[in-house]
Parts: structure tokens; C-alpha cells; sequence
């Protein structure tokens, strides 16, 4: 099939379309619905992640968690255990037990012969040191309860569980995707020199001249085996290859083997019609979409495929055409696909279905949560238009009240900001998001509940001697900013931003307007503490009989204000600072 064949077969609308219907057992045999991890890392106790799509795309921060749940999906089937990527180690042990007890998670997977899911559960073990093996159903973990054993099911389970999953699974780690000569040349070992290393490639690229020119399959260095895989691309991987990268291949080689100093490693060697070149000169992204092209190729159908940061080396364009590669793989053999991305381009090209973002949470830890919109997970990315100003908002019902500000400014003015949420609230915008913003030196602004404000100092009228303290000072403003808070120069700098670009809501919580606009009274003189007005709040909602859910709350302001063409002082004041954010 010729690479314009490819483009015909790898339309990414039509893709979309024909995956979006597809359903557990129609066609997607032995699926995994959903994974609970009642006790894993740092996930929150009971985080959950569904499966709505064939293919997910995890989003998140870095260290959110994402290659650990990854590493949680390799564990689930029959024979294999997490064990392989989580281990206890004297500088990172695991500890188990109190409140949480032994690590562990279940999962949802759908068996054919019963036309259903069912739950299987995994512990970390204690016979074999770290191992994760099957265990007995526990409905306290919140698993559904075992139905009776019958002649239709007792193929599927022992008395006490469910038995694990049984597929084949396919993981790749797009971070350690090197060619032989990265490999070579940037993990040396201890004590060569350069040249040494040098003398070492070249006797190696020697050997494998010689393998390629004479196609052989085995090659020795002594007793040991040093080539493992020897072949060309079939036309159809080939294709596959050229469509992605956007080049015309005319052959590609690929060989497994350890000819470099002992390195397992994987070369290639491709020819254009121009020219021929190994790994060695070729880009690092080239290298990982072979060894994903051939992976999923050779993939059993029905495989459970997990893919680490895919993106890693590829610019957007093919990174468009490898995930419609990824779909025609679902398409055609059926298999799963969870990948973790911060990649705004997969973001956006894929339906809010198939993406799950992680968040940290109040407590420090992660949680998994379905998105509305890809700009909830551009969030969770840090993605932001550079020519933007982003408005870092403490919580969703402030930014409800932000929006009805920002829509008393022209389009002009609107289209030049950028709303974002972060996970873990005033504290962590102050600690965690200042000192990055000002790092990346990005316009914005952060936009708080009065109750955050606090008596900063105006630096221009600070004495060297006042400066000198700031760092004593800022402990008792109760700020504690990543990186800056034990130098006065940096001290000084931080307060200074946050003087320019916080702004505070004229209320101590947005709660406050609300019960003012119900209620048609003043209330900020009331309540002088954010439990205190969110209590009354709720009071009056069920003196009301309104609904009193977060989801009602946050969706009361712009209801509320948008069918009453009401204003009120607090939010005209959002507005002029907006403006004058806009006006320097």
C-alpha cells in the first residue's frame, strides 16, 4: 500500500467517528472499564479512572502520577505484576498499613461469555517480596459483591474472586526511546574517555556493517549472542513510518543487538532516495516511531497498549498522523490504548470522552477527573497562548464571578485573557504558581477570595535594613514560595509581583455576593470568616428549598446575574481591574 493509500486509510475525522462507537465486546474484547486505587501512591483513597473510549489520554502535571497509573494497567492481566516498575528501596520504601492498609487497586474488565464487566482485585503480595498477586473480592473497597457460582461463570473465577484479565500487554517508554548511538555516547561507562568511546563506536559500527551487508541473524562477540533481530521494514510498517514522519522511505532496517560496548540497543538504518543514514544521524523521533510502528504491527489483537509520553521528539504534525495511526490500530486489531500526554495537541484533537486529567487535591494528593472542554486539561498542562494573560483563579466559583467581569469588556479586551484553575487552591497559587510565573516571566495576574489578603510591604519604600528582614516577614504573612523564600533580593522581587498583579475579590469569599443577591440585604459586614458565610449560604438556600450541591452553587452566579442584568460593587471592581491589568 502506497503512503497516499495511508492517508486514505489514516483520515483522522473518519477514525474518530468509527472508534467513537465502538463498545466493550463489540469489538473491544476483554477491555478494562474502569481502575479503583483504594490504596496506590499518591493517589486520593478511592481514586477512580474511567474508560469511556478506546484510546485515554492521561494529562496532568509532571509527577501527578500518570506513568504510575500506566504502570498500574501493565500490572492487571494474568502473569504480570506492577512489581516490575514499584519497588521498595532503602531511599524510597513502601510503607503500608494504618488507616489505608496493603497497597492494592481493582479494576473492571469485560468478559465476552457473560456479556459484562467484572471486578478484579490486586495486592501488593507478601510471600514474594513486592509481587502483586490476585486477591479475594473486599466490598469495603467499594468492589461489587460476588454472585453466586454457576456453570455459566465458574470458567471465570474461584470461589472467593474474579479471575485476572488474560491479555497480552504493549509498553513503551517514549523518554528512554534512544537509538544505539544516543545510548552510546550520552550513558557511558565510568572512566572512558572520549576517545575511547569512539574507538569502542567505530569497531562496533564495523560489526555492524558486516551484519547488514551479509543479513545475518546471529552474531557472537565470545559466548554471547549480540544480535537479536535483523530485518527490513515490511511495506506496510514502511508506509506506516513514511505517512507519520512525513518522509518517503524507500527502506528501513532495523536491528536489535549489543555490538556497542555490550549495550542492548536497537539500530536502524534507512535509505531515501537521496541518501542512506543509521540512527546515528537520524532525529530521536524517527528511531521511537519505528519501534512503535513494528510494536503495535506484531501486537496481538485484543492487546492492552501503553504508551509513556508518545510526543516525546515529534512536532505536531506528526504527531496528528501517529495518533491516527493509534486509531487505525483499534480499528483494525482491536487493541486499548492509554497514553499519558502533555501534549495540547492530542488534547485537542481528541473528544473530552477519552481524556482523564490528574490533579492534586487539598491534601496533597491525586485525583482523576473526566473533562467539559480541552481547556480544562490545557489547564492542567500550563498550556497558555504566550500573547495571552492568564488569570490564575483560585476556584470555580470565583472564576464564575471573574467570567461576569470579564463580560462587561469589549471582545477585544476578553480575547486577551486566559482563565486557569490550578490544583490545590490560594496556597498553592501563592507558593507554587507566583514563583513560576515569574520564572517564565508571563503576563498574568491572580485573582483571590478577600480573605487571602494579607499587609505586604511596599518594596519602593523599604530600607536595606527592612529588605534584609523580608524573609523573617514573609513567615509571618504565612507565604512560603518555591524557591524564594529565603533570599531578601528574591523576597523583595516576589512581594513586588504579587503588590502588581494580585487581585483580591471585594468580599471575603464569592459566597457573600451570592447570599446578597439572594437574600437582596448586605452581608459582608455579617460575616467576617469564609466558614461562616459559606454556612449561611447554605442555610438560606435550604430555608429556600434550593438544591445546595457544589454544582449548583458554582452555576447560582451567572444564572443569577445574567437573568437579572443585576451588577454589584465587587464585580464592577473586577472589571476596572481587568481593564487596568490590559492597560499596564
Amino acid at each position: 500500500m502506497s503512503r497516499e493509500s495511508k492517508k486514505s486509510e489514516l483520515d483522522l475525522p473518519d477514525l474518530l467517528k468509527t472508534i467513537g462507537d465502538f463498545k466493550p465486546g463489540r469489538p473491544l474484547k476483554k477491555f478494562v472499564g474502569k481502575i479503583v486505587f483504594p490504596n496506590f501512591k499518591n493517589f486520593a483513597p478511592g481514586a477512580e479512572v474511567r474508560f469511556d473510549h478506546p484510546l485515554t489520554a492521561l494529562v496532568g502535571p509532571n509527577g501527578s502520577g500518570k506513568s504510575s497509573l500506566l504502570h498500574a494497567l501493565w500490572g492487571m492481566p494474568k502473569g504480570k505484576s506492577t512489581s516490575r516498575f514499584w519497588f521498595s528501596t532503602a531511599l524510597d520504601p513502601i510503607e503500608e498499613g494504618g488507616e489505608n492498609g496493603i497497597s492494592r487497586y481493582f479494576y473492571s474488565h469485560w468478559i465476552d461469555g457473560l456479556n459484562d464487566f467484572v471486578e478484579t482485585r490486586k495486592v501488593r503480595g507478601r510471600k514474594r517480596e513486592g509481587y502483586w498477586e490476585p486477591a479475594r473480592l473486599l466490598e469495603s473497597d467499594g468492589m461489587a459483591p460476588l454472585p453466586p457460582l454457576n456453570s455459566k461463570n465458574k470458567s471465570f473465577r474461584s470461589k472467593s474472586r474474579w479471575n485476572p484479565v488474560d491479555r497480552k500487554v504493549v509498553y513503551i517508554n517514549f523518554k528512554c526511546e534512544f537509538g544505539a548511538f544516543d545510548r552510546y555516547f550520552y550513558f557511558p561507562d565510568r572512566g572512558t574517555t572520549q576517545e575511547k568511546r569512539q574507538r569502542y563506536f567505530m569497531k562496533g559500527a564495523e560489526r555492524l556493517r558486516s551484519v547488514i551487508d551479509s543479513n545475518r541473524q546471529s552474531y557472537k562477540l565470545g559466548r554471547r549472542q549480540s544480535v537479536y533481530e535483523n530485518r527490513k521494514l515490511n511495506a506496510s510498517e514502511l508506509n506506516y513510518v513514511s505517512y507519520i514522519l512525513g518522509r518517503n522511505y524507500s527502506s528501513a532496517q532495523l536491528i536489535k543487538h549489543r555490538l556497542y560496548a555490550g549495550l542492548e540497543t536497537s539500530s536502524v538504518l534507512f535509505q531515501t532516495d537521496s541518501r542512506s543514514y543509521s540512527e546515528a544521524y537520524a532525529g530521536s523521533g524517527e528511531l521511537a516511531i519505528v519501534t512503535l510502528v513494528t510494536t503495535l504491527v506484531q501486537a496481538d489483537d485484543y492487546s492492552l497498549v501503553l504508551l509513556d509520553e508518545p510526543e516525546t521528539s515529534l512536532h505536531p504534525g506528526a504527531l496528528e498522523r501517529m495518533l491516527a495511526f493509534l486509531l487505525h490500530m483499534i480499528k483494525t486489531k482491536h487493541v486499548q490504548v492509554v497514553m499519558s500526554t502533555h501534549s495540547p495537541t492530542v488534547v485537542n484533537l481528541l473528544p473530552t470522552k477519552a481524556i482523564r486529567v490528574i490533579g492534586e487535591n487539598a491534601d496533597g494528593r491525586f485525583d482523576i477527573s473526566t473533562v467539559t472542554h480541552p481547556q480544562v486539561a490545557f489547564n492542567r498542562l500550563g498550556h497558555v497562548h504566550p500573547e495571552k494573560t492568564i488569570l490564575v483563579v483560585e476556584d470555580q466559583l470565583l472564576l464564575e464571578f471573574v467570567e461576569i467581569a470579564l463580560s462587561a469588556l469589549d471582545d477585544g479586551e476578553r480575547a486577551a485573557f486566559q482563565t486557569y484553575i490550578p490544583p490545590g487552591g490560594a496556597d498553592s497559587i501563592l507558593n507554587y504558581e507566583v514563583p513560576m510565573l515569574i520564572g517564565q516571566r508571563r503576563k498574568a495576574a491572580i485573582i483571590l477570595d478577600g480573605d487571602q489578603a494579607r499587609d505586604l510591604p511596599d518594596i519602593q519604600k523599604l530600607t536595606t535594613a527592612e529588605v534584609e528582614e523580608l524573609p523573617r516577614r514573609l513567615k509571618e504573612l504565612r507565604l512560603k514560595p518555591m524557591h524564594m523564600a529565603s533570599s531578601p533580593e528574591k523576597v523583595k522581587f516576589y512581594i513586588d509581583w504579587l503588590n502588581k498583579n494580585q487581585i483580591l475579590l471585594e468580599a471575603i469569599c464569592p459566597e457573600i455576593l451570592i447570599l446578597e443577591q439572594l437574600t437582596d440585604s448586605d452581608h459582608a459586614s455579617k460575616y467576617k470568616t469564609n466558614e461562616d458565610a459559606k454556612g449561611a449560604l447554605v442555610e438560606t438556600l435550604y430555608k429556600q428549598k434550593r438544591k445546595t450541591d457544589a454544582v449548583f452553587i458554582n452555576s447560582l452566579p451567572s444564572a443569577y446575574w445574567s437573568a437579572t442584568g443585576l451588577s454589584h460593587p465587587a464585580i464592577n471592581a473586577l472589571t476596572l481591574a481587568l481593564r487596568g491589568k490590559l492597560r499596564g
